[in-house]
């Protein structure tokens, strides 16, 4: 309907958009035999009022007559017409543009840098890159590198080809999907339909055309491509397609990725939704397909704490994979050898960048046959004293594809000087625990043993490598010791001052270590008693607050003994470490003779770690064990529990008591380390476990003491965080509600390698408030640390090259295609334009309710009206 006929029906054209599809209806028209019906009536009531005209009085002519039956009956027919509603219609028409989802992998495996020993699959590197095949297998980048440098113009290239073809959206994927950009569709301004509307929703949201109508003439030609960091521990590929799906329209997909799924849902319903859904997966595979040979230094485990010029034991896993041909230089692929060396680096106080370090020992490993894990392991004795990450280096094997695995540090091992450590042993009977303890701790080069058995007869020397004639009572003597061991002490001798100058002095402000031994004699009357119960509170665990008969029947001794069960997260505490690894420490902690008799400890204080567990579930408290013996912290101070005797039956096993040996040696050891210092240290700082991967999250706890040994309150608590000594990060630690002085916080695992947290103390706090530390404390004069390390993750490191035939499978199953990464236009040109036009109603225009309809009602009436005053008629 053209504009002239518009304004003659009294419609104004720029009431209707331009460019929509013009036309009229009857708005309230009837239907059916209504319709009908309506049609009858006004046919009746126009032979009606004709068949009244022609009987009208006969002083005007026959032709006056039919002149007034033609007026009335056009004002019938124009009533009729208004009750119609007859307005002008037009239709907005729309596109509704459909996405394209582009995946990209971001999981860890693509920072893999291949070695591209096939000449096809380096050629096409090259020719995305427009490098030469020589350049890419003498660089070799990463997967993640190709996108994001060398073959960086042709995917920018690539995503505005795509563009043109509808909205699309960028999205990163590992174990969830992340939404990187967002591009809209490209359309030349001079084909454009007016009224194009722009669809950026999200990733799992749908696309609606814009409101506004805006013609779209975007050129985003300078957009350069979001980068691809891939940090993910997991290559969930089924999660990033189902999410992609869940949009709509969408037109197609476009994964780039290795394939190595680490999911559990099947590829294949996913593929197949795509196809039923009608939306192609295009996949551009990342990787070489070739199997890969490699070498990986798994583990390297090495305790906390080592002795000057005394050895120690580091011990490692390598893993095998892809090797047995290439390598069978010898007359079976058994004898194949790789060398392995033992680096020593020392960490520095202030964060500074360490040294390569220097190489400490070297050996040859026999690789198993085909793949495979074999643990070896270096005896080394320190020359010097510091801090020290001792790093394992495998040789590289030919062709080996990742190299980078090809070594790994252990945490930060401590190395002290020859002091003797001063231990105090306290026994209210000469038990067999107390026996074969003594024997061992007389002998240990390391430490200078006093005794104190209380039922010995007063004219009877102690025993000791430093004899004493009575119960250290005061401050000096007893601080002249590093570590106290109380096995089931008798409380008769022990009062609450005893109990206190322990508690406070001791442990609290000189951090020395205390073990205590539960036994079935004087345990309960020592921790339930009114003058000794208060060591209770230096214990790591939490003990049942039961009297009378019920606590006898939870004390009394089982006729057989039950098994120990150690938790494996806490296998790799350096009281645990009795055989070799921390798979076969475990596996001999299940070994050793069980236990008989126990004290009801409850569960574990926060922070502490629970080394042994009782394996009886009838002694369980819902889901939680029993503590059997668990370390933790008291203040600055090492302490352990021990809720059971007969550790001197560990001595049958092994050769020559070596686990019971090991055990104890080490206990003292441990509980020696927070007072390696003199206890001048002024709190902790440790994490959950030694070892993390990339991904996870770092739980940190710290204990802050002033420079007085009180609990430091603090709002919060600044820490930095280093790796290998360079990196360097600030987080806060938060107060831990109802616990003064205790701290914690959540890190993430960013990056591999050896990491330091810091906390810096202030000096003078003692009386003050801690609102404005900063300002009043001055410069930190004292720090807290600890390390952890962070490995790459095991799932993305064990299977890293390209799963062609999987990527292949779920794109012939959704009706898509395999691409090389030099196929990238010829992958956009086969993307369908997915584009929907849509039919926008706009709001009808009346007809019946304007001015000229009223105009014509009025000029047919007056004309009626004037013709029977004429003709001088009623």
């Amino acid at each position: 309907m053209s504009d002239w006929a518009l304004r003659l029906l009294g419609i104004d054209p720029a009431e209707i958009p331009a460019g929509s599809e013009r036309g009229w209806r009857f708005l309230a028209a009837p239907e059916s035999w209504r319709l009908f019906l309506f049609f009858f009536i006004v046919a009746a009531g126009a032979g009606v009022i004709y068949w009244l005209y022609r009987r009208e009085n006969s002083t005007c002519s026959l032709t006056v007559r039919r002149w007034l039956a033609g007026l009335r009956i056009a004002v019938l027919l124009l009533l009729a017409l208004v009750w119609l509603e007859p307005a002008i219609t037009y239709v907005r028409l729309r596109e509704r543009q459909a996405s394209i989802v582009v995946l990209r992998d971001a999981s860890q495996s693509m920072n893999v840098r291949d070695r591209y020993f096939e000449d096809q699959a380096a050629e096409s590197i090259a020719q995305a890159s427009g490098l030469s095949t020589a350049e890419i297998q003498d660089r070799r980048p990463s997967r993640a590198d190709l996108l994001n440098d060398l073959a960086a113009p042709a995917y920018a290239r690539f995503l505005e080809t795509l563009q043109q073809r509808g909205d699309v959206i960028v999205a990163d994927f590992s174990g969830q999907v992340d939404e990187r950009e967002v591009r809209p569709r490209i359309v030349p301004s001079s084909s454009h339909p007016a009224g194009l509307a722009a669809a950026q929703t999200n990733l799992a949201g749908t696309g609606d055309a814009d409101k506004k109508g805006n013609d779209r003439k975007a050129d985003n030609s300078d957009q350069q491509p979001a980068p691809l960091t891939a940090d993910g521990r997991s290559t969930e590929l089924a999660i990033a397609l189902q999410t992609a799906l869940a949009r709509d329209p969408l037109a197609a997909i476009v994964l780039f990725s290795d394939g190595q799924h680490t999911g559990v849902d099947d590829l294949g319903d996913v593929a197949q939704q795509a196809r039923d859904r009608g939306v192609p997966v295009f996949v551009v595979g990342l990787g070489d397909a070739k199997p890969p040979r490699n070498l990986k230094v798994d583990k390297v485990y090495a305790r906390s704490q080592a002795w000057l010029r005394e050895p120690f034991e580091i011990e490692a896993v390598l893993s095998v994979q892809g090797v047995q041909a290439d390598l069978a230089a010898g007359p079976s692929p058994k004898e194949t050898r790789v060398q392995v060396e033992l680096i020593e680096r020392e960490l520095p106080s202030q964060g500074s960048q360490p040294g390569p370090g220097q190489t400490v020992g070297r050996q040859e490993i026999a690789l198993p046959p085909g793949e495979g894990r074999r643990s070896f392991k270096f005896t080394h004795t320190p020359q010097r004293t510091g801090s020290f990450v001792y790093t394992i280096r495998a040789e590289s094997i030919p062709e080996e594809r990742l190299e980078d695995d090809n070594q790994a540090d252990s945490t930060r091992v401590t190395v002290e000087d020859e002091r003797k450590i001063r231990v105090l042993l306290v026994s209210g009977s000469p038990s067999w625990d107390y026996r074969m303890v003594e024997r061992l701790l007389l002998r240990e080069n390391s430490i200078d043993l006093s005794c104190w058995l209380q039922t010995l007869d007063e004219d009877r020397p102690q025993a000791g490598n430093t004899q004493i004639d009575e119960l250290p009572r005061d401050k000096a003597s007893l601080l002249a010791f590093d570590v106290v061991l109380l096995f089931d002490p008798n409380p008769d001798e022990f009062d609450k001052e005893w109990i206190d100058l322990l508690k406070n002095e001791f442990c609290g402000r000189h951090s020395g270590g205390l073990l205590y031994m539960a036994g079935p004699q004087y345990s309960n009357q020592f921790l339930q008693g009114n003058r000794t119960g208060g060591l209770a509170d230096l214990l790591p665990v939490r003990l049942a607050e039961i009297r009378g008969g019920e606590l006898l029947d939870m004390m009394a001794a089982h006729p057989q003994s039950w098994p120990l069960r150690a938790p494996p997260a806490y296998i790799d505490h350096p009281v645990m470490s009795i055989s070799g690894d921390e798979r076969a420490s475990l596996a001999q902690w299940g070994k050793m003779p069980g236990v008989y008799w126990t004290y009801p400890a409850q569960e574990a204080r926060p922070t502490a770690q629970v080394l042994l567990e009782h394996s009886d579930p009838s002694l369980w408290r819902g889901r939680t064990a029993r503590p059997l013996m668990a370390a933790g912290r008291y203040g600055s101070a090492n302490t352990m529990y021990l809720g059971f005797p007969g550790t001197w039956r560990w001595r049958s096993a092994g050769a020559g008591a070596e686990y019971f040996d090991t055990f104890w040696v080490r206990a003292v050891r441990f509980l020696y380390d927070s007072r390696k210092h003199d206890g001048k240290r002024r709190g902790f700082v440790q994490a959950e476990k030694d070892r993390y991967e990339i991904g996870e999250n770092v739980r940190l706890f710290a204990q802050l003491q002033d420079d007085q040994f009180n609990d430091l309150l603090l709002d919060e608590a600044s820490a930095t965080v280093t790796t290998d000594g360079s990196r360097l990060e600030r987080f806060t630690l938060r107060p831990i509600p109802d616990q003064p002085g205790r701290y914690q916080a959540m890190i993430p695992a960013m990056q591999t390698g050896v990491h330091t947290v810091r906390i810096e103390l202030p000096d003078d706090l003692a009386g003050e408030d801690s609102e404005g530390v900063e300002e009043a404390a001055g410069p930190a004069s004292e720090q807290v640390e600890t390390t952890f390390t962070v490995e790459l993750p095991g799932l993305e490191t064990n299977a890293v090259w390209l799963n062609r035939p999987l990527l292949e499978e779920i794109a012939d199953v959704s009706g898509g295609a395999y691409y090389q990464l030099d196929q990238l236009q010829e992958l956009a040109a086969e993307i369908p334009d997915a584009t929907e036009k849509i039919a926008v109603p706009g709001k009808p225009l009346g007809l019946w309710n304007n001015w000229l309809t009223l105009a014509l009602a009025a000029v047919l009436l007056t004309a009626e009206w004037g013709v029977r005053k004429w003709n001088k008629l009623l």
